[in-house]
């Protein structure tokens, strides 16, 4: 019996490995454009995803970010985007980060609720993260767009406005 029980959690183990060495490999073919005016959040959070396994990209402005795209449209597969930034706000960026890159996640990173964003921009994004989060929550959703972004996966949910 307990061979029955080891063999079938070796198996379990086998499936978790090869699922996390998948996510492993997307992130590393992956860069990931961050778009915050706040200085302090991208010094933290770069360091972070790198050791993840994407390839990041900052951005203090929207137009500095969108620069960044314009060159590697292809590469970026996913786009944190600050709603609240001086000068060219998030809701302007997310519309040129479509055109520039239409199939770029976006997932905004914002500390303003849901509900005082622009029904644009919320239904611009393909999802939110509210300032301050978890990284493993950050991690998990770009891990769930990355996998819905695969070929023959279904989107995830957007969430209600």
């Amino acid at each position: 019996m307990s061979f029955l029980k080891n063999l079938f959690g070796k198996r379990e183990d086998e499936a978790t490995n090869t699922q996390a060495e998948a996510e492993a490999a997307a992130r590393k073919a992956c860069t990931v454009l961050v778009i915050d005016d706040d200085q302090a959040f991208l010094h933290v959070l770069r360091p972070v995803l790198q050791e993840e396994g994407y390839t990041v990209l900052t951005s203090s402005s929207g137009t500095k970010g969108l620069n960044m795209l314009r060159y590697a449209p292809k590469d970026i597969k996913i786009v944190l985007l600050d709603y609240s930034m001086p000068s060219f706000d998030g809701a302007e960026t997310l519309s040129f980060v479509r055109k520039l890159s239409p199939s770029a996640k976006v997932i905004a990173v914002t500390g303003m609720e849901l509900d005082v964003l622009p029904e644009s921009f919320r239904v611009g994004v393909d999802a939110f993260m509210h300032k301050p989060f978890q990284m493993k929550e950050l991690l998990a959703t770009m891990d769930q767009l990355l996998k819905a972004a695969a070929p023959g996966t279904p989107p995830p949910a957007k969430p209600a406005a």
